[in-house]
């Protein structure tokens, strides 16, 4: 029994099977298609981070109390960093603490006085952070990831409704 699977890597391994140029290029478009979604979403999910802390953090003087310098593997290549821990006393009246890993120009030392940003009530997961170390980078791939949506939305419905049979040569001049 002939598995469908089995018959397309047969038909794809025999010497008449010839993959047009236009088959190729429809690959590479679904592959940049899924790369594309997978950074739209990495990018979606770090916004939503960004955005719960400028919508619902609260902002507490706080004190560095000790900066260790440290080494990060990050792709094949080392960096150096600097892990900066903090104390500060929430709206509540409680004391904590925080740690963050920033890199290693990072102008604090200990003793230092900070401003932090937390959730407040603990709802959250979200660490603690210094205030302007943010990510704000992910908010504006995300917005860039929408606007280039948007962008080949409108060139594939463009495309759609030109005439049937005409080169995509003449069809790109118009």
């Amino acid at each position: 029994m002939v598995t469908w699977r089995r018959f397309v890597l047969r038909r794809m391994r025999s010497r008449d099977y010839d993959e047009s140029e236009e088959v190729r290029s429809e690959k590479a478009r679904m592959w940049m298609a899924i790369i594309a979604l997978i950074v739209f979403f990495v990018s979606v999910y770090w916004s939503f981070i960004e955005v719960q802390y400028l919508i619902r953090a609260e902002s507490v003087p706080g004190t560095v109390t000790r900066v260790n310098p440290d080494t990060a593997s990050l792709r094949r290549r080392s960096e150096r960093v600097r892990h900066v821990e903090f104390v500060y006393t929430d709206l509540t009246g409680n004391e904590r603490q925080g740690v963050q890993r920033l890199i290693e120009t990072a102008p604090y030392h200990d003793g230092q006085a900070i401003t932090v940003q937390y959730i407040p009530n603990g709802r959250s997961s979200l660490p603690s952070r210094i205030k302007g170390e943010g990510n704000l980078w992910a908010i504006w791939v995300t917005l860039g990831a929408i606007v280039m949506s948007v962008i080949a939305i409108v060139r594939i419905a463009h495309e759609a409704n030109q005439p049937f049979g005409q080169p995509r040569a003449s069809r790109r001049r118009r």
